[in-house]
């Protein structure tokens, strides 16, 4: 099923149940100067007061309940060919989002081509390997394509999710010239409570 079509339809549900930030992110985003390109930003849950930020998803439904937040810059577009110039932004924020696409390899590529020497990337995903996956799987509520590419079920919309270790995530940044600052995990959730993952990667000078 098209993942567009997916968060458009599921865009207004989705966001009264994804309504507050990550302390952890707020933690880190809270320290940010600059520019700040927070890429699927979804319902705009991460924006922070008095911050600059430039908002992109590619769901014109999120983008429109985003709006209603605060007065950001805001771009409908793919975040695996993001439409900004390279060297061009300060700080990127992807909290919940990499793991939403197969592209995600090229959403990493992308970061660091538009991201400025010295400037960082803010990443949280899904701990892949956690137990609840496997539960998830044996009930019915997450179907698995292969490997470690699974669906979930929003009422009669399929959402795509791939399963990052941390060690993958570290690794997948590593190969992308990113150095790691901070890599940790934290349980967070709304409906239900996860194990994250939280890298904070800068480009090099």
């Amino acid at each position: 099923m098209d993942q567009r079509h997916v968060w458009d339809n599921i865009a207004e549900e989705w966001s009264k149940y994804r309504e507050k930030p990550f302390p952890e992110v707020i933690e880190l985003t809270e320290k940010m100067n600059g520019a700040i390109l927070d890429i699927g930003c979804g319902s705009g849950r991460n924006f922070l007061p008095g911050k600059k930020i430039v908002a992109v998803d590619f769901s014109i439904e999120m983008l429109k309940i985003a709006k209603k937040k605060q007065n950001c810059i805001f771009v409908q577009g793919d975040m695996s060919c993001l439409p900004f110039k390279k060297d061009s932004f300060d700080n990127i924020v992807a909290v919940a989002v990499i793991h939403c696409t197969p592209g995600w390899k090229h959403v990493l590529d992308e970061c660091y081509r538009i991201l400025k020497p010295g400037a960082r990337v803010l990443i949280t995903v899904w701990d892949g390997e956690q137990d609840a996956f496997k539960k998830q799987i044996e009930r019915g509520s997450s179907s698995v394509i292969s490997g470690k590419e699974i669906t979930r079920k929003w009422n009669d919309y399929e959402r795509y999710y791939y399963l990052f270790s941390q060690k993958e995530l570290e690794g997948a940044l590593g190969k992308t010239d990113f150095n790691i600052i901070k890599s940790e995990k934290f349980i967070g959730g709304h409906r239900e409570l996860f194990w994250n993952l939280l890298v904070l990667a800068e480009k090099p000078f």
